[in-house]
């Protein structure tokens, strides 16, 4: 039996995280420990977390109420590490972030400790999100079908120990993967484990901006221009609106260099995540060409 340890931020989510606790209350396979941390919620968040701790006592809530300093997609990630430097993590087998707005099926955790338990070499795993339109649940089609959503992974403690955990920048949902496979572990997505995501994605900040933010990280993950030309370009081609989203892209990218934002990987594992990309497009365009 695998030690199960779950991270949860949550801010002002009194609409939707109530969903969120009694799916995880409900699961055929519950964590050992649950910590939802409460970033300062000026809503019932708090206390409707609370009600859930007094039933369940593998839910822990925790308050974070002092302000760090603002920086680029990091805010969450900080939300996290205040949870989970509450406890010694490192006694658990596997770490999961999960997001405040979801609705697990009741076989979740069940299923993503079974496959962390079949195969030592699984590093992170993950299942896939899907939004209501009109009545019904589809698959939320925002990132490559290969790709874990930053809403819900759930890491392999050695890999999270190996990668330094999850890094506090803009594009850490995506060089965690990266660095899953430079430390020789595979990144698992389980299709047929379909979470119900309530709030769309970017519904806040809108498609350009989020295509402008995504370019950014193509910089802090040291892509190099090449690459984040390709990629811009692919962003383009698959998100709306189409053509837009991808100079969206490059105007991201192009911002974060002349602004020098710092980088997030080291020299070698930048080296790495260049050769794994390039392999990984000429392998496509290879594929669509025969």
């Amino acid at each position: 039996m695998l030690d199960l340890l779950l991270v949860t931020p949550a801010y002002n989510e009194e609409e939707y995280i109530e969903c969120t606790l009694r799916s995880i209350s409900e699961q055929s396979y519950p964590p050992k420990l649950w910590i939802v941390v409460d970033d300062g919620s000026e809503d019932r968040t708090a206390e409707i977390i609370e009600e859930y701790a007094r039933k369940f006592d593998w839910i822990k809530l925790v308050r974070k109420t002092e302000k760090e300093a603002r920086a680029i997609g990091s805010k969450v990630v900080q939300t996290f590490y205040h949870g989970l430097n509450t406890v010694d993590w490192k006694s658990f087998d596997v770490i999961a972030k999960y997001d405040s707005d979801l609705t697990f099926p009741p076989n979740y955790l069940e299923q993503i400790a079974a496959c962390f338990e079949a195969d030592p070499k699984v590093g992170m795993a993950g299942g896939v999100c899907s939004i209501e339109q009109q009545g019904e649940w589809i698959l939320e089609q925002v990132a490559d079908p290969d790709h874990i959503r930053g809403a819900l992974k759930a890491y392999r403690r050695e890999l999270f120990e190996a990668m330094g955990g999850i890094r506090p920048s803009m594009g850490w949902d995506t060089v965690d993967e990266l660095l899953a496979s430079f430390y020789g572990y595979k990144v698992l997505v389980l299709d047929d484990l379909v979470v119900k995501h309530h709030r769309v994605t970017n519904q806040e900040t809108g498609q350009l901006k989020a295509c402008e933010k995504m370019g950014r990280s193509f910089h802090r993950l040291g892509y190099g221009g090449l690459i984040s030309l390709i990629a811009a370009a692919k962003i383009g081609m698959k998100r709306p609106p189409k053509g837009r989203s991808g100079w969206a892209a490059l105007k991201g990218y192009l911002k974060a260099v002349r602004e020098n934002e710092p980088i997030i990987v080291n020299k070698e594992e930048a080296a790495f995540i260049r050769k794994y990309r390039k392999e990984r497009i000429f392998s496509k365009l290879l594929g669509k060409s025969s």
